[in-house]
């Protein structure tokens, strides 16, 4: 475990998510790229988090293609993260980005269910949000959205506390769970979004 993350992310069930993008002069770079350098293999979530890690003097091409390399081979690899970023990526969800990566709605929602089967807890909420609000689903969206918030989604915790204050998509009015969810969105361990 990395020890530059805060000691709840040790128990996290996405550690790899501690950190996003890292832009970093060379000499910290390479300090934090070695220990990624120095294997032979990386596993899926390593590829995740070395995506993450860019240095500020390479140009924005060889960043992007950094990310790219790093976080396909995570998703390869079955990390479940790296399959949501994906699924956003494909979708069109990082607008600097589109004119690397043409938009692709099937490929996006092969990667999103593939998210959605291992759990990831942003891609449990969008699939909430999607039969909340699009499909009118709701038990389905319900029951998306009670996963993610186990999984410990910020926004699916202050989407169910906003559901129990209004009474919304079939749970019951309750201040008492509302306080609840909006207090539990706002602790350390919490995946923002």
């Amino acid at each position: 475990m990395n020890r530059h993350l805060p000691r709840h992310w040790q128990n996290h069930p996405f550690p790899q998510l501690a950190h996003t993008r890292i832009a970093s002069p060379t000499a910290e770079y390479r300090a934090e790229a070695a220990p990624y350098l120095a294997k032979a293999r990386l596993n899926g979530a390593e590829h995740h988090r070395f995506a993450h890690i860019l240095c500020a003097d390479d140009g924005e091409a060889a960043q992007q293609a950094h990310y790219r390399r790093h976080l396909c081979a995570a998703a390869r690899l079955g990390n479940a993260a790296a399959l949501y970023d994906l699924a956003c990526y494909f979708r069109g969800g990082y607008p600097d980005l589109a004119q690397i990566v043409a938009p692709d709605a099937a490929l996006a929602e092969r990667l999103m269910d593939l998210a959605v089967r291992k759990g990831y807890p942003h891609a449990l909420f969008e699939r909430a949000w999607q039969h909340l609000y699009h499909t009118g689903d709701s038990a389905r969206g319900r029951e998306y959205l009670l996963r993610a918030a186990a999984g410990r989604s910020q926004a699916a915790l202050l989407l169910l506390a906003d559901c129990h204050a209004r009474g919304r998509f079939g749970f019951r009015r309750s201040r008492r769970l509302a306080t609840f969810y909006k207090k539990s969105a706002w602790r350390d361990d919490v995946l923002g979004t």
